[in-house]
């Protein structure tokens, strides 16, 4: 990888993957039709914005939940010492 910082390295990986599954997500709303969402969407004369809101708001909130979890877990140099 091009990013040779540890720490933004673990916060850009991590992010994408909770992106991903953020999408994956969104996708399986739409495909379960939870709630008539994608009912919804169908009928709509806005399904573009509709869609690009939802796969955006689900891929940005699992992005920073993944990132911060994986910021949370690591441990401190101090701990990493005392555990060895």
């Amino acid at each position: 990888m091009f990013i040779r910082d540890p720490v933004v390295r673990l916060v850009v990986v991590n992010w994408l993957l909770g992106m991903l599954a953020g999408v994956l997500c969104a996708g399986l709303v739409l495909w379960v039709d939870s709630a008539g969402l994608r009912s919804l969407l169908e009928r709509s004369e806005f399904w573009v914005q509709g869609l690009a809101l939802l796969f955006a708001g689900f891929a940005v909130t699992f992005g920073g939940l993944v990132a911060g979890t994986a910021i949370m877990l690591t441990k401190a140099e101090d701990e990493r010492d005392a555990s060895s």
